[in-house]
Formats: structure tokens, sequence, C-alpha cells
């Protein structure tokens, strides 16, 4: 009872049960160890010097021959290594080894647990590897063969200090992999202590949140909390809490943040145990404080839990993260030299306590010289940047590229963090002495980077962590790349970096998106036996399935268990999918090597594909300025502009707003063509100046940022001098240029020339009657969209569903087989989540769908289809990703592998789309490219519609995107003229074939 009570750190129970065993024995050495050791234990977390006073009067006790000496050893080791004793507590360790191998050298169960407090040591000096290799040889040496209960609990419990070892190393895969086998070990078990089980889910649940499936980390923390409230673990289910606010952190819902950091502080209240883990709360709930600009809240809150900290632990290394997010609440006060002063403290703390390499000391020293380089202080970035790659094992000296070795550091990207930080720091001392040198240092170490990365991506090694990597900092590094290289260029007219920055950019630029072209070209030009396509099929309508369910069950009260059940169902789905895309790498290599084509087109290659009359105008956003290239089939140009900023982009766009009915006509006018030739003269002007003008007239664009929201077609080359109001009049850019748009030059490119199955140019046309619902009570019913699609079938052949029969589950079945689509519907943008944007189809017939299209069914969809025309509301408008770009349902069609796209920059009315794409399917069927033939159709209804119709708003919203090129038009008429010529020679031919046969019995005869 004793032990029970002390393990729960209940004193009182503990000094009861134990003094009973301790008067009963009093003069037996043995049971005074035991009670002693169990009364150390109760004291360990709220006085831990009386703790250690007691487990060493403890050891006098025992006979070195009882082998609880060694457990006591371990517990005294463990608790000076938490404090930070870190050399003592190792003392300790030593002498269990000498005791065990004395007296217990073939007790695997007991080297084990010694050895797995020896990787413990190595985790808590931060040599993670160390402490990963001694928990690995843990389980070679006395676990791997070991079928016992307390073997198997031993071998789940290696792997779960894995877990947690790889997570800190930001080896996601692996820490992944650790902690399921932790989980399935201790699920085998049939603990009755179910909190064993709980803690398991919490490391996977950790693992998840890192690497961005909150969906799962939330699934597993809700199985966990009941557990925990059970079995009264309040500090785990405190962490529970705490994970949920950093989820929700990540998401930005900063006050939802704070609800649960309080939940978690609640927990700790409801605990007699002394931890660390309220300080990690409130650190958080600093974060969330500070990102809502409640900065001075932040930092009264961060101050407070510093000084109580220092308080009950003194300076102890954790310490340093706290200090270093104070100097963060400083650098957001402006407050500098204080900021200063907390990471100068913060880093002391590894000084004087002799560490040199150590995971945390490497982080804070990278935020710390990226605070002293942006304020251009750069008097101790050069030993601070040494100490940095020491703490790592990058070993790197800043003098020989040579002497990089990022792979074998211990964090592989905290090393490039800090290889970025010094590119930085040589960039910024070359524009401060003007030595080439640096300048020249600065684009080895930022290519060394590049080239990392992009090998990675090739390897069959490429993990989870890498990903996430990618998608965090990724652009960052292509930003300084660039930067880099344009000093170059400008102070040496150099074609190689010239190259270079283009290739760079095109790195930068929607690889997400890139990577799947490659996958739907590796799945044209590969055969995958057909057992498999059906099991990949089958997974991913599975996933589906359990997505779409989820999100439709949401958090009802009375669906909870079917909700929980769905979750665990889409756990492992995933988790055979991810086996099966595995299994098609490895034994598919012609797929693998397509799939992974991650080169970008060279300058010369873009030049080979332009042709004589179109130019590419490419833009880049770096930190505070916009690079930008224009390239032509015999020229190409590097250049910057000035950042647009946000206020003008919005100020375009809201001149283009339906809301300018309602403002006085003159005011609406002036207020459009002065910001559309403002913004002209500033983001493209500069750029056409490099071309010829007689003989370019079309103008491929890649936006970047906020100029991805900008329909350049709207744009005014010269100020208006005529009468106020005449729209028809002004000197729109698509009137001098036919003009289209991609994510990338690569992406455009492949678009293409992707390779689909000619099936000639029937069109599907969808024009859905909306059900009335909370969600499309704020949306106007669609009177002319029905009208948009027949009038069509005037130039094509088309398939029509309108009204009740325009079902998503009809269009899904119908979807592959049409080169063309047409959806005349409603669209609504989720900005929050653009995973849930959608276009309303009809009210579902069936259960199997929802009447709503989301993009993340897009994203997992392969379409056949050549063009979709999306002629609904904001289709090309979303939530804007650094690196990817918009992330709008236009993107999600070119992510299913639909080559060519045309979509909406705002809402459109009505009426007015209806006539510009009756204009538009007019000049396809004539055989013009699909650029020129929406130009073509804007001039169409600005010449032929009334006056009112004039402002652009109702006509240029519509834009291309993709493949340009002519549809290539199914004519009907000339087929069955074809087909009637070919049956009459072939009556003719049978004919004389006939009486030639005829004429041959005759000679026979």
């Amino acid at each position: 009872m004793g032990d029970t009570y002390a393990l729960e750190h209940k004193l009182d129970s503990t000094l009861y049960y134990t003094q009973l065993i301790a008067e009963a024995n009093a003069n037996t050495n043995k049971y005074k160890g035991h009670y002693l050791f169990n009364l150390g234990k109760s004291y360990l977390s709220t006085n831990s010097a009386r703790a250690e006073d007691l487990f060493v009067s403890a050891l006098k006790s025992f006979d070195p021959r009882d082998d609880e000496i060694l457990i006591l050893y371990v517990w005294l080791a463990d608790m000076l290594i938490e404090e930070n004793r870190i050399d003592e507590g190792y003392s300790y360790i030593r002498e269990a080894l000498l005791i065990q191998e004395k007296f217990y050298p073939a007790n695997k169960i007991l080297l084990a647990y010694i050895h797995l407090e020896i990787g413990f040591y190595y985790h808590a000096k931060g040599d993670l590897k160390d402490a990963i290799k001694s928990y690995k040889d843990t389980e070679t040496r006395f676990l791997r063969n070991d079928s016992t209960i307390a073997g198997q609990y031993y071998l789940s419990e290696v792997n779960r200090l894995m877990n947690l070892s790889y997570e800190l190393l930001g080896d996601y895969d692996n820490a992944l992999r650790c902690g399921m086998k932790n989980l399935v070990l201790k699920e085998k078990l049939s603990l009755t202590n179910k909190y064993k089980i709980s803690e398991a889910l919490l490391g996977l649940a950790k693992i998840y949140y890192h690497i961005g499936i909150s969906s799962k980390a939330l699934t597993l923390i809700e199985q966990a909390i009941p557990f925990f409230i059970e079995s009264k673990s309040q500090i785990y289910l405190a962490q529970c809490f705490l994970i949920k606010g950093a989820i929700y952190f990540e998401s930005r819902h900063f006050e939802e943040s704070i609800i649960q950091y309080e939940l978690a502080n609640s927990a700790i209240a409801n605990s007699n145990i002394l931890t660390s883990v309220p300080f990690i709360v409130n650190f958080n709930k600093s974060m969330s404080l500070l990102h809502m600009s409640k900065t001075y809240e932040a930092k009264l809150l961060l101050d407070q839990t510093i000084t109580d900290y220092t308080e009950i632990y003194g300076e102890r290394i954790q310490l340093a993260s706290y200090l270093m997010l104070q100097g963060l609440i400083f650098q957001k006060l402006k407050t500098y030299d204080s900021a200063d002063y907390s990471y100068k403290k913060a880093l002391k703390l590894f000084t004087d306590n002799k560490i040199s390499e150590h995971r945390s000391l490497t982080w804070i020293l990278n935020i710390y010289l990226s605070f002293l380089i942006d304020h251009h202080s750069l008097q101790d970035v050069e030993y601070l940047l040494k100490r940095a790659f020491k703490s790592n094992a990058s070993n790197y000296d800043l003098q020989s590229i040579a002497t990089l070795d990022v792979e074998n550091s211990r964090n592989v990207y905290e090393s490039i963090t800090t290889c970025y930080l010094a590119a930085k720091y040589f960039q910024k001392t070359y524009q401060y002495t003007k030595d080439k040198r640096y300048l020249l240092k600065s684009i080895e170490l930022i290519t060394s980077i590049v080239n990392l990365i992009e090998n990675k991506k090739k390897s069959y090694q490429y993990r989870i962590s890498d990903k996430l990597f990618r998608e965090r900092f990724h652009n960052k590094i292509y930003i300084q790349a660039i930067s880099v290289i344009y000093d170059i260029v400008t102070l040496e007219n150099n074609s190689n970096y010239l190259s270079n920055a283009f290739m760079f950019i095109g790195k930068g630029k929607s690889s997400v998106l890139l990577e799947n072209l490659n996958e739907n070209i590796a799945l044209e030009f590969r055969s995958i036996p057909d057992s498999t396509r059906i099991q990949e099929s089958s997974l991913i309508s599975q996933l589906l399935y359990l997505k779409t369910s989820i999100k439709n069950l949401g958090e009802k009260a009375n669906e909870l268990s079917q909700l929980n059940s769905f979750k665990t169902e889409l756990i492992a789905a995933e988790i055979k999918y991810d086996s099966l895309i595995t299994h098609l790498e490895q034994n598919y290599p012609e797929y693998y090597n397509l799939k992974y084509n991650f080169d970008v087109l060279s300058i010369k290659d873009v030049q080979q594909k332009l042709k004589t009359n179109e130019a590419l105008i490419e833009y880049f956003n770096g930190e505070n300025q916009t690079y930008a290239f224009t390239i032509t089939k015999d020229t190409a140009h590097f250049q910057t502009l000035p950042m647009v900023e946000e206020a003008g982009i919005e100020g375009f766009r809201a001149a283009l707003n339906p809301d300018f009915i309602n403002k006085e006509p003159g005011e609406v006018f002036t207020e459009y063509t002065e910001s559309a030739y403002h913004l002209h003269q500033k983001i493209l002007a500069p750029l056409l100046e490099n071309i010829d003008n007689t003989k370019i007239n079309t103008l491929k664009i890649i936006p970047d940022g906020l100029l991805s929201l900008v329909p350049f077609e709207t744009l005014i080359t010269a100020p208006h001098q005529g009468a106020v109001g005449d729209y028809k009049s002004l000197s729109y850019l698509m009137k001098q240029f036919n003009i289209s748009y991609g994510y990338s030059a690569t992406s455009l490119f492949k678009m293409s020339e992707m390779k689909k199955e000619d099936m000639g140019s029937n069109v599907l046309a969808f024009a859905p009657t909306t059900s009335l619902s909370s969600e499309t009570a704020s949306l106007n019913p669609l009177r002319w969209n029905q009208s948009e699609i027949d009038d069509i079938t005037q130039f094509f052949n088309t398939d029509t569903a309108a009204g009740l029969l325009a079902t998503e589950s009809s269009f899904k079945e119908k979807i592959q087989q049409y080169p063309i689509a047409h959806l005349a519907m409603h669209a609504v943008v989720n900005n929050e989540d653009p995973m849930y944007s959608k276009l309303l189809f009809a009210p579902p017939q069936d259960t199997l769908e929802d009447g709503m299209l989301h993009t993340f069914e897009l994203y997992n969809m392969r379409l056949n289809t050549q063009m979709v025309v999306l002629s609904a509301c904001n289709t090309g408008y979303g939530k804007l990703q650094k690196g990817e770009g918009v992330m709008s349902l236009s993107r999600a069609f070119a992510y299913a592998g639909c080559p060519s796209i045309v979509m909406s920059h705002w809402s459109v009315d009505d009426k007015a789309t209806a006539t510009l794409m009756k204009y538009f399917y007019q000049h396809l069927a004539e055989g013009e490219d699909k650029d020129v033939a929406l130009k073509n159709a804007k001039l169409d209804f600005l010449n032929n519609s009334s006056p009112l119709y004039h402002h652009p708003y109702f006509w240029n919203n519509f834009v291309v995107l993709g493949d340009v090129k002519p549809v290539r038009k199914t004519d009907h008429v000339t087929y069955w003229i074809l087909a009637i010529f070919v049956g009459l020679v072939l009556v003719v031919f049978a004919y004389y074939a006939l009486l030639k046969h005829r004429g041959r019995i005759g000679i026979l005869k």
C-alpha cells in the first residue's frame, strides 16, 4: 500500500502505511531501507532536497545484493538528472551498473532498466542521437526475444522514450513508428492501469500535432482524456489540454487556445504534484496573447512565470526557453535593448552549466541570430554562428563549404536554419563592405542548402518531417537565394547567375502543385496493375467517405460515439493508403521517377517553348521587394519592383465590388480608373519596357502573393482623357494583349503539355437549382444559369443537367467521359479552411453525396477533363499560402489534373455571365485559342451590351489559367458527310468486288 501511495505522491498515506511496516520490522535494515525509499518518493515532487536525503539514507540500509538497491540508484539518478545535476546523476547510474555486473550479470530486465536511464541521461544532455542509440542498444541486447510480461513492458517503454527523443530531434517519421509500437505493446499487455495506454495515445497525439495532422491528434486526445480523468492523472490531463490549445494556436484560433490553456491550469490545480507543466502552459498562453496583439498582457504573464519558475527550480536550462520568449515579446514592444538582454541571459544559462551542444541551445541561438541580423547588429554574429553550428554538430567553420555537414547534425532542420542565417549574414556583410567574397560565400551556402532540400525530395527517404519543414520554411530559403543572386546579377551581368535566379524562383513556387502534376503524368505513363489501381481507388473513396461523414456529424452530442468511430477508421485508412504509396514508389521505379521529377524549367527551356508573339512575366515576392522576370523568345530581363501593399490591391478590388451600384457614378469611375492605372504603372509598365510591342501580343503571367488576386486584363495602360463614365473607351490591357495565367512557369507548361485521352469537344454542363439551407440563405437564386448552358448547345455537342437533375452524384458519374465541363452554379469560399470551399449542386437524391463538391474531394480526384469553366462566384479567390499561391477551387481542379481552367476573381452577375459565356463558346467554336476567345468574348460583350453593363465588374471577371490551346471542335455535320462518303466507297468497292468474283466463276466454268 505504501508503494502505491508513494507512486501517487500521497504523503500522509505513505507515511501511515510505511510507518506500520517500520514498526513491525524495526530491526530489519531491508524494511528500513524500503520505508525510507517510499518516503523519499513521496517527497520527490514537493521537497526534492528531503527526498534526496531519504534516498541516500535508504542506500545505507540496503544490502548491496538486494536488487531493490539498483532501482533506488536509478531513482536517485533520475531525480538528479531532472534537476539538471546531470553528471551527479550519471555517477549513480555507474554505481548501479557495478552492482548489477557483480551480483546480477544475467538479469536482463535489470540491465534494461539501468540502460533506459543511460538513454535518459543522454536525452537530458541534449545528445538525442546518443539517447536513441542507447535505447536501441537496450532493445537489441536485452529485450528483443523476451516474451515475458516484464520484457514486453520495458520494450514498450523503450519505444515510448525513443518516441520522445525522435520528437525533439524533429524526426517525426521514426517518432510516429515508435509511438505506434508503444501503443500496440501496451494494448497487448492488457494493463489494468489504463493511464499507460492513454500515455501512449498522448505521445502519438503530440507527433500528429507536430506533423500538422490536427484531426488525428484531437481524435487520440479525446480517446485518452477519459482514462486520465478516471485514473485522476491530472498532469497528463493538463498535457491533453495543452496540445489542444497548441492546435488551436496553430490554426490561429487564439481565444480558443487560451480556453484550453485555462483548462490545463485547472487540471494542474487539482493535483498535489509539483511539475513544470503550468509554466509550459503559461509560456504557450503568453504566445497566444502575443499573437492577439495583447503584448503587455503577454509580458506580465511571462514575467510572473519566469519569477515563479526561478523561485522553485532555480536557473535550470529549461528557463532559457522562457527567456527566449521574453526576448520575442520585447522585440514586439520594440524595446530592443531589453530583447537583447533576455537572449543573452538565456544563452548564459548554457555557458554557466558548461553545455555547448544542445538542441534548445541551437534553437535559441538561431532566434537570437535572426534578431541581430535583421537589426543590422553584426558585431557578434560570426562568433554566434560558429557556436550555433557547434551546438548542433554541423561542424561548419564559416570558411570552407567542405566542412559543412548538415546531414549528420543532431537536427537537420535547425542546421538548415543556421545555414540560412549565415547566408543572410554574408549578404549583409557584403552590402556594408562591398567585398564580393562575402556575396560568393552567401551564394555557395544557400545553393548548398537548396541542393540538399531538392535531393531529399527525390529520395525514397523523403519523410513527413521533410515535407513539414518545406511547408514551414521552404519559401524563406528561396527568398534568400533569389535576393543574393539578384545582388550578384546587379554586380556582374553573368548569364549563369541569371539562369540560377529563374530556377530558384521556379523551385520556390507551387511545389506542392508541381508534385501532383508529376503524379498525374506518372499515372498516365506507367501501367500500374489493375488490382493496385482498384485498391488505391477504393482507399481514396473510403477516405473521402470518412472525411465527409466526420465533417457532417460535426460535434453533435448525440453522435459522439459514431464520430469517434469514424475518426478511428480514418486513421487506419490513412495508414493503409500511405503504405500503398510506399509500395508503388518501391516497386514501380518508372512511376517513381516521373512522380519525383522536380526539375524546373530554365530560361532557355522557356524560350524554346514560347512563340515569337509571346512573353512570359513571372513575379516572386521577396522580404521587402518583388522580383520579376520578363522572358521572350530572344530576351530575358530580371529586375525588382516595389512590393505591392495589401491596401493597394484591396483598393483596386473594392472598385470592382458590386457595391459600386450604390455610389455616385462619377466617383465610382474615378476610383476605378485611378486605381487600375496606378497599379499598372507600379507592377507592369516597367516590365513591358523590355518587350517589343510590335511583335508581342500575348502575355503569360505568373503572379505571386497578392498579385494572384488581380485580373491583369482590367488594368488601364494610360490615364483616361475622355468623358467620365465612358468605360468602353478605356485603354484596358486586354485590348493590347491576349492574357493567361499559371502558378509557376514549370507547372504552366506542364499543364499545356499534359496528354489527355482524346474525347473530342463534347461539353458536360450543369446548372443546378440550389436548395435553401443555412449555408445558402444569403445566396440569390440563379435565374440565368439554365439559359447559359442552353446557349452552349448552339456551338458544341452538350450534355446538360439543369435544376434538380444537376446533382453532385451525376457530375461525379459523368465527368470522366467529357473533355469540357461547364459549371454554372453557386460557389462558397471558406477562407478559414480552404479545403472546405465548395460548389453547390442540386439537393442530393441519395445518401452517398451531400450536394456540395468540396475542395478536399477534388484534391483526391483524377480528372481526364481538358477544360473546366467555373462559371460561379470567386472560384479563383481564396486564402493565400506563401510559396504556393491562392488556395482556391480553381487550384483544386488543377491539382486534380485539369490543364485548362476558366475562373472568376469576384462575385459574378448572373445575367451578364450568361451572355459572356455565349460569346466565349462562339469564339471557341471558331477555333480560337482560349485566351483569345475569352478576350474577344469580353470585347463582344462591351460592344453589344447596354452602357449600364459597361462597368468591368460585369464582364472582366473571368480569366484563363493553364493551357490555352484551342478546343478541337467535333464538327458533327462533317462527320456525317465523311461517314456517308466512306459508306458509299465501301458499297462501290463491294459491288466491283462482287462483279470480279462473278467473272472468275464464269471463267472456271
